[in-house]
Order: C-alpha cells, then sequence, then structure tokens
C-alpha cells in the first residue's frame, strides 16, 4: 500500500511507494483496561540507515483506540525531532488512518485532540504521509 499525502508544506505527489529517502514511522499503542493505562511505542527508521525507538507511558487513557492515536502523534514528534523533513506514518489502526486523512476524527475528544496535534506537526514537514500496515501473528499466535 502506498503511503497518501496527508499534510506538509510540498503537496505532489499524494502517493508514493517509497521512491526517496524517507523516514518511516512505525507506530503501536498499548491498553490495559484495569488501570486505565497504556504505552505508546513507535520507531523511526532515518533514510541515513539508523533507527530509533521511542516507548512513553500514558496514565489515564481510555481505550486503546485513544493509545493508537496518541502513537501515531508521538511517533510524528519522534521524526520532527530527529529533523526529518519527509515522513511516512504506518499504523495498523485503519479507522485512525481514514479519520487523518479526510480530517474527520469523529465523536470522541482525545481523537479531536490527536487530529488537530497530528495535523499540526504534519504542516511543519515538507510532507507526510500515511499507510495501513495489517497486524503480523507470529506462529505462536502472538502479535509480532
Amino acid at each position: 500500500m502506498p503511503l497518501r499525502y496527508f499534510a506538509g508544506f510540498r503537496r505532489t505527489p499524494h502517493e508514493w511507494s517509497i521512491p526517496m529517502p524517507i523516514a518511516m514511522v512505525q507506530t503501536n499503542g498499548a491498553f490495559i483496561s484495569k488501570s486505565r493505562s497504556g504505552a505508546v511505542a513507535a520507531i523511526v527508521d532515518i533514510p541515513s540507515g539508523s533507527t530509533h525507538p521511542y516507548v512513553q507511558r500514558l496514565d489515564l487513557l481510555g481505550s486503546s483506540t485513544e493509545a493508537e492515536w496518541a502513537a501515531v502523534y508521538y511517533g510524528l514528534c519522534m521524526a520532527q525531532q530527529l529533523e526529518q523533513p519527509v515522513v511516512g506514518l504506518e499504523t495498523n489502526g485503519l479507522g485512525i488512518i481514514r479519520s487523518i486523512l479526510f480530517d474527520s476524527p469523529g465523536k470522541h475528544d482525545y481523537a479531536k485532540y490527536y487530529n488537530y496535534k497530528i495535523h499540526r506537526v504534519g504542516r511543519e514537514l515538507e510532507w507526510c504521509g500515511i499507510r495501513w500496515i495489517p497486524r503480523i501473528e507470529n506462529k505462536a499466535g502472538q502479535i509480532a
């Protein structure tokens, strides 16, 4: 699946299959319902060949979807801190991707908050795109 443009001051191309140097950011969020806490994780692969992992614990989350929204935001911020002008986000939250692409976060306050923040950071970059990556299960049935 190609990356779809959603923010940045250079609007073309609208779809990229990663043709030139681009920082790829894979994100994932985790949620523990009993404690209403969770964590976000992101891995930023920059064009120079180095990889930068990021993990942040979050408290008072409302759902796993909120954790996924937060993971996309924190991953994008990490790429910006690493001074990457062209960023491709990858996440397994198809609903979140649709919300970001159409700038339509829905009714939840956390989705509106993170959608705004994601677009705000994205506008400061040269080009920012997003795409869906499916969850992959290993032979033990665990998500890799």
